[in-house]
């Protein structure tokens, strides 16, 4: 519900500044790659807003959805927490795998415990990319993690994904 009236908010805002959400939604627009922080900050005030948009945006293609919940790691505001968090815990695996790594890129500290839930989905996907994840963190408590998951982990994939993690 939250994540819903976020989204009305921003919808609400969006005359703000057309010309931000053209801009960030143009560099969006690549093949694989993210825009690095500095390409969004240089268009100036609004990306986070345009990005929260974005992510939103069922009209989007989920390619863009899914770099704009990326992005959202540069901008770890609460008003992005909530989006971020909502991918991760929601029904979309692409989505949630895209916010481990938005989560893994702003959230410092406070990403082990989100990676953790991460780290035990159905989607081996999702687990995949929270080890991957947890690796970059770094810290105890992520390594902790990542060796008690190794022990029960059933997916070869994911299992290779945490040895990797632990071996940085």
């Amino acid at each position: 519900m939250k994540f819903l009236l976020l989204g009305a908010l921003i919808a609400s805002q969006m005359s703000f500044a057309d010309d931000t959400y053209d801009a960030v939604l143009a560099h969006l627009s690549g093949i694989e790659e993210t825009p690095t922080q500095a390409e969004l900050q240089a268009i100036g005030d609004g990306v986070e807003t345009a990005l929260i948009a974005i992510a939103q945006d069922d009209q989007q293609p989920r390619s863009k959805r899914g770099r704009a919940i990326v992005a959202l790691g540069y901008f770890p505001s609460s008003d992005s927490r909530v989006v971020v968090e909502g991918a991760l815990q929601g029904e979309d695996n692409y989505m949630a795998r895209k916010a481990c790594y938005a989560i893994g890129a702003g959230w410092g500290t406070d990403a082990v415990p989100l990676l953790t839930n991460a780290l035990q989905a159905d989607n081996v996907h999702t687990r995949e990319a929270a080890a991957v994840v947890l690796g970059t963190v770094g810290g105890d408590n992520a390594r902790s993690v990542l060796t008690s998951r190794l022990d029960t982990e059933t997916s070869e994939v994911v299992r290779e994904a945490i040895q990797s993690a632990l071996a940085q």
